[in-house]
């Protein structure tokens, strides 16, 4: 008996050595729809859970591997607003942390896409993974997350969803428990940041629980036959208590990308039918027997690929076998698109932001569609030619593509970009030209004729471009939109992953005034600089001004001062302005 017992240990301990090993596998969907700016002790829910999921990041167990998710958190009023904020895998903590406390409440809650979202990124291969939803309150965007749960769980019946309701009503409670009880996960209720810490840390700890193991006990020998008279006491066996009913599949409606292609599974669309404009069943192509049923006959569908683009309006057809006939032809692919910020080509550009301007009548329509992108995700749009622009800081890139049905079109953009960070001195090694205006062009004619401005900031600003060469036109008024100002245009250079920070010469040179008036009385006083040609003739505008002493930038040159005072128009003698120095002038006027 002891030499089993010891077979038994020994046989156990691959198992302990390979649950001990396993990595768990957890996407957590983040509650980022308006109601989270309800507050708690005066203090916004949004900003607890922000607070309390910075600190699980912070010391969440290596051995787990974690995606990000949110819905809400972009738009008003869009069921279509879920994203992938960072896929399921080994965490950078600084990363993940900045992406939670970037989240804004806006919206609404789709609970039941999200759900179905999450499971499609976080694949269900195993044991030790599970999706946790912390949420506020009720599905918002006409979804059933007791019926997505469901669904989920005849899909992988290992993998379990955890929810934390947040403050919620007994109704909230009871609609969002449905989802953690259909897929034998849990639910915990939180009314505060401690609660909700706690709920968050035994859920990880849960997931990371390795499944129990059988182990089938030994069979006792069989007493030896003898001749003895007496036989072994009979042994009857317990009778197994009676299976729950499962709950029957009525009706699976499939779908397919292509008219050669495969159906896909029912759990991955969406389905709206209608008969006579009546809505008959809305939610996912897997219906239940003791749920919503569909006569045989024709019937009126439209079908979403997951939560994306990718719709259809069709025909169904119900045959007199209760089966659907055919798949409906969703007519669509997918976009896989990449953005590189280096030489390398392989380090991608973050934050990245893509959108696509279908065509129409030859021409990108000036509207793009409503659809959440990310690196080398699927995007399922349907079929035709799409105008793509991708957005990295300020810098923008564009390419047309075309999607076949069935298909990935993959594309790869241009995102490598440098910084100019410029800046500016009265003249050489004189003070610093504070408040200057920039603006960059593509070339000298834009800059001179202020056509066609890439982009425009004041002092400190640093702009984000693309590698090449560059004209800055630099803008500087002393006194902030007095009139007066020095204009120069510079060249630039901005190499890729580069930040220059150059400082240009103005080459200005400043002016002292002052005025003075008679009994120094002044009446709609105005006070403006005229440059001279060479010639002394002609003069233009330099600059006005509404004060009688001050200081002024202007370029070097010949220059008189114009006052006018209570109808009055008056000059002073003529004077130069040159670069690096500064010029007094004083004026009496009656």
């Amino acid at each position: 008996m002891r030499f089993l017992v010891m077979v038994l240990l020994v046989l156990a301990l691959p198992f302990q050595a390979e649950a001990a090993d396993i990595r768990s596998r957890v996407m957590m969907i983040l509650d980022g729809s308006g109601s989270m700016w309800g507050r708690i002790d005066g203090k916004p829910k949004i900003t607890i859970a922000k607070d309390v999921m910075a600190g699980l990041i912070r010391d969440l167990d290596p051995k787990t591997d974690m995606g990000l998710m949110a819905y809400g958190h972009r738009r008003k009023g869009d069921c279509r607003d879920i994203a992938v904020l960072s896929p399921v895998g080994r965490v950078d903590k600084r990363s993940l942390i900045a992406k939670v406390r970037a989240i804004s409440p806006k919206g609404k809650t789709p609970i039941s896409q999200s759900l179905i979202r999450a499971s499609n990124k976080l694949g269900f291969r195993r044991e030790q993974t599970a999706i946790v939803l912390v949420s506020d309150g009720l599905e918002t965007c006409e979804g059933d997350p007791c019926a997505v749960a469901r669904s989920l769980k005849m899909v992988n019946a290992i993998a379990k969803t955890y929810v934390i309701g947040f403050d919620v009503t007994e109704e909230e409670y009871r609609a969002l428990q449905c989802i953690a009880t259909e897929t034998g996960g849990k639910f915990y209720r939180a009314n505060n940041a401690r609660e909700l810490n706690s709920a968050l840390r035994r859920t990880l700890a849960d997931v990371r629980k390795p499944a129990p193991r059988k182990v089938q006990k030994p069979v006792p020998a069989k007493p030896a036959r003898s001749d003895s008279k007496v036989s072994a006491p009979m042994r009857v066996k317990p009778a197994k208590p009676a299976a729950a009913p499962a709950r029957l599949i009525a009706l699976s409606l499939h779908a397919k990308l292509c008219a050669s292609c495969d159906r896909l599974p029912a759990i991955e669309a969406h389905w709206n039918v209608r008969k006579d404009g009546k809505v008959l069943y809305d939610g996912l192509g897997v219906l239940y027997s003791d749920g919503p049923t569909i006569a045989p006959g024709s019937y009126d569908v439209t079908v979403r690929y997951h939560s994306s683009a990718l719709v259809r309006r069709a025909r169904l057809e119900i045959g007199k076998d209760g089966k659907q006939v055919g798949a409906v032809n969703l007519n669509g692919g997918s976009a896989s698109l990449f953005a590189y910020a280096t030489d390398r080509k392989t380090v991608p550009a973050n934050p990245i932001f893509y959108q696509f301007y279908p065509f129409a009548g030859g021409k990108a329509q000036a509207k793009p569609l409503d659809v959440s992108a990310h690196s080398n995700g699927l995007t399922w749009l349907p079929a035709g030619r799409y105008r793509v622009v991708a957005t990295h800081d300020t810098v923008k890139a564009s390419a047309e593509i075309e999607i076949r049905p069935g298909q990935t079109t993959k594309h790869s953009f241009d995102m490598r970009i440098g910084f100019l960070k410029p800046a500016a001195t009265v003249w050489s090694g004189g003070p610093a030209a504070k408040g200057t205006d920039y603006e960059v062009y593509a070339s000298k004619a834009d800059a001179e004729s202020g056509k066609n401005r890439l982009q425009f900031g004041l002092t400190g600003k640093s702009f984000a471009l693309k590698p090449g060469s560059y004209f800055v036109k630099a803008v500087y008024d002393f006194n902030n939109n007095s009139g007066a100002r020095v204009v120069r245009i510079f060249p630039a250079e901005v190499g890729a992953g580069e930040r220059a920070e150059p400082v240009f010469n103005l080459d200005a040179g400043l002016l002292k005034h002052e005025v003075t008036a008679k009994g120094g009385k002044f009446f709609a006083f105005q006070l403006r600089f005229l440059k001279l040609d060479n010639g002394g003739g002609k003069s233009v505008v330099a600059g006005r001004y509404i004060y009688a002493k001050g200081t002024q930038a202007l370029e070097p040159g010949r220059y008189v001062m114009e006052a006018a005072n209570d109808g009055g128009t008056y000059r002073s003698k003529p004077f130069d302005v040159m670069a690096g120095r500064t010029t007094r002038v004083e004026m009496a006027i009656p």
